[in-house]
């Protein structure tokens, strides 16, 4: 039971930011999606960071590259085969969010919690440029499309500007309701920002 609940948080995590993607595309779980994850990562070692980030990325990308299963069956006739480049692509995607965890403990070990938000960006742009590894799925500002308002502020960062403000709102919530620290702080800024991005 003590095991499961090690990997249980990422798994949470990496579903319910599924959600936020097609063929869900329900944008607004992904301000939360990642609270579970991230609450459990200050209890952890940096090697068990990188584990549950390697369980969050790989239930993520499972769902994400399940495309994958439906075309090669379709090409090969074979269910079996269809198997091997949805998981092989399925578990080389979940490195980088392993990478992530890892990154992120590191921020929370030295007390640098601002840099978290850059650490995941960081991680996203390595994953979407390194050449002949680019792997630019599922990046956590992505659901914003559908919401042109909310994504103002890609004109001074791009899409990974608005992945690090969603993923600065899931560190606000969880240091509101889960830590029960700086009470509705998350809430405001949330908030105040939406306003300001509709203006």
């Amino acid at each position: 039971m003590e095991r499961t609940s090690k990997f249980l948080p990422g798994l949470i995590s990496g579903c319910l930011l599924l959600l936020a993607f097609p063929p869900f595309e329900f944008w607004p779980i992904s301000l939360v999606a990642l609270v579970p994850w991230l609450n459990q990562i200050p209890q952890l070692t940096l090697k068990g960071s990188f584990k549950s980030g390697l369980w969050f990325g790989l239930i993520f990308k499972l769902g994400q590259m399940f495309w994958m299963y439906g075309m090669t069956v379709n090409w090969t006739h074979n269910p079996w085969l269809g198997l091997v480049p949805w998981l092989l692509a399925s578990l080389a995607g979940s490195l980088a969010f392993g990478l992530a965890g890892a990154l992120i403990k590191t921020c929370h070990r030295h007390g640098w919690f601002w840099l978290a938000p850059l650490a995941w960006v960081a991680v996203e742009t390595g994953r979407s440029y390194v050449p002949h590894l680019g792997f630019p799925w599922g990046l956590l500002g992505m659901p914003f499309w559908q919401v042109p308002q909310l994504a103002q502020g890609a004109r001074f960062g791009g899409i990974f500007a608005i992945s690090a403000w969603v993923f600065l709102i899931n560190t606000l919530w969880l240091k509101d309701w889960w830590l029960g620290r700086q009470r509705w702080l998350g809430g405001i800024v949330a908030v105040g920002f939406s306003i300001t991005s509709i203006v």
